[in-house]
């Protein structure tokens, strides 16, 4: 019978990494995979220390899988209260963009978790709060291996069903039915995006299969209207904003429309927006061909454009204010 070795914990994170700027912080930018697998989702690093708000958050990435970001701030130390306030700078200062706000911490006592928890109760479908302990552990004289605990997470993170047993609104639901009816539809077709399965959310993305880039069809019943939207973030949002600004012209031409242009330091985007009434269900079909109607033709207007886009050629100098 093979002998099993036992697994030690490492108890003070700070042997490993000293400080969180100069060495957790770097670690997990390396090491970005480690995190994914424990979150179940595809992460790219798109900067470090980025501002957002008052204050700069660790790590900015984009979640691969739904073209959305993904903001880490981490501590090597219990969590506490000040980056409670920090996670909400951020989720307000991207509060038009889908986002995940990750927090890392060695431990969370009972108040933080219930404050994410809450969060995630209280906040839209598209800001996402994640509390995450990390560990160290080694097998005898073995270097230290990292281990992430999710001790939080979006009451929905099951890709589409409630795992907190709080049952999902009316409203979500019927999210759900839309986008189940709008991806049956459009198979049938030669919709040139890759689809992605329903989930009980107001909007839904496509990629144009280049960082920082995607495509949003949103049902806003608020405003009681539909829209398609180039949605552009990541360190490099700026840039392709204004290369596309320089070409509006002969945009709009090919489009046949004029668009709205959007320049925000957080989420710049071009949208198209009609007035129809996203609950009325009898006329879901009229919508559906709309979504799949101009889905395609922002594709076919913006797809080459954003890949022959050289970024670094319409970057602000550095002495320059921010957008």
């Amino acid at each position: 019978m093979t002998e099993l070795e036992r697994l030690e914990r490492v108890g003070n994170l700070r042997e490993v990494w000293p400080t969180e700027d100069r060495h957790f912080t770097p670690w997990l930018e390396k090491n970005i995979g480690i995190l994914g697998e424990a979150l179940d989702i595809r992460l790219v690093v798109n900067s470090r220390e980025e501002s957002v708000g008052n204050h700069w958050a660790d790590l900015v990435c984009t979640d691969t899988t739904e073209q959305s970001t993904v903001l880490i701030e981490n501590q090597i130390a219990p969590a506490d209260h000040t980056h409670i306030g920090q996670i909400l700078t951020y989720a307000a200062g991207l509060k038009e963009d889908p986002v995940t706000v990750v927090w890392i911490a060695e431990r969370f006592k009972d108040d933080h978790r219930a404050a994410i928890d809450w969060l995630n109760d209280i906040t839209h479908d598209t800001v996402r709060f994640f509390a995450l302990e990390i560990e160290l552990w080694k097998i005898n004289n073995s270097g230290p291996a990292p281990k992430f605990n999710i001790v939080s997470k979006p009451n929905d993170w099951s890709r589409g069903a409630s795992e907190a047993g709080k049952p999902l609104s009316e409203a979500r639901h019927e999210h759900y039915r839309f986008w189940n009816e709008f991806v049956e539809h459009v198979k049938q077709s030669d919709f040139p995006l890759r689809l992605r399965s329903p989930r009980h959310q107001h909007y839904m993305e496509f990629s144009l299969d280049i960082g920082g880039v995607r495509l949003q069809a949103l049902r806003l019943n608020t405003d009681r209207v539909l829209r398609v939207q180039l949605v552009l973030s990541g360190r490099n949002r700026s840039a392709f904003f204004r290369a596309l600004q320089d070409d509006m012209e002969d945009i709009e031409s090919e489009f046949g429309h004029e668009l709205e242009w959007e320049l925000k330091s957080t989420r710049p985007s071009i949208d198209l927006t009609v007035g129809m009434v996203p609950t009325d269900q009898g006329d879901w079909h009229n919508q559906i061909d709309w979504f799949a109607e101009y889905l395609s033709k922002f594709d076919e207007v913006f797809r080459t454009r954003v890949h022959e886009i050289d970024p670094d050629e319409w970057q602000e100098p550095e002495d320059s204010p921010d957008d």
